[in-house]
């Protein structure tokens, strides 16, 4: 009799280590529990470069540059999720953001 019971099974996000074997379970039929890779899913994708790289980006420029950010004009190279997430930053400490895109919907987004 087990101690637990496995409800599901997450892929390791980094080494991926349960792919090839989740893979195997699934083609013989044999995987009873509901699994999912994370780190290739939408949610993460959009959710985690938008956020992460919008908290991540102000500290970096901050300790790097130690100057302030208001009223300075910044161009940022591409409108996907990360250029969301770091034009949403800026724009928050008082910059004056320029977009360069080639994605003619991305541009229309910014």
């Amino acid at each position: 009799m087990a101690i637990f019971e496995v409800t599901s099974i997450q892929q390791d996000k980094n080494t991926k280590r349960y792919c090839g074997r989740k893979c195997d379970w699934k083609k013989a039929g044999k995987l009873s529990v509901p699994a999912m890779n994370v780190n290739d899913s939408v949610t993460k994708t959009k959710f985690d470069n938008l956020y992460s790289c919008r908290e991540s980006i102000i500290d970096s420029l901050k300790r790097s540059t130690d100057v302030m950010f208001g009223g300075k004009q910044v161009v940022l190279c591409g409108y996907g999720e990360v250029g969301k997430g770091c034009c949403q930053a800026l724009k928050g400490l008082g910059c004056v953001v320029y977009i360069t895109e080639i994605d003619p919907i991305c541009a229309l987004q910014a």
